[in-house]
């Protein structure tokens, strides 16, 4: 799958999530590809809030719900 089926599929929803308003885990694997920290971090142009605004909020929007946020704040941390 690429960004733009990626992209295509979120469009296609109604809300920010992918299946109507109930989160599922195509919405957390997607925010943790996406997450600055993940995978997108490794692009070094890639400016996600430019190329694709609606998924932007979308990884903000699954990352800022009180428990995925407080993992992401406390899970160990990767070695570099």
């Amino acid at each position: 799958m690429t960004l733009h089926h990626v992209i295509f599929l979120l469009s296609l929803s109604l809300s920010l999530y992918y299946y109507i308003l109930q989160l599922t885990w195509a919405d957390v694997a997607v925010a943790d590809l996406f997450h600055p920290e993940g995978l997108a971090s490794r692009c070094k142009n890639f400016n996600m809030k430019s190329v694709a605004p609606k998924l932007a909020a979308h990884v903000e929007k699954v990352n800022g719900l009180p428990k995925i946020k407080k993992w992401l704040e406390e899970r160990p941390q990767p070695k570099k």
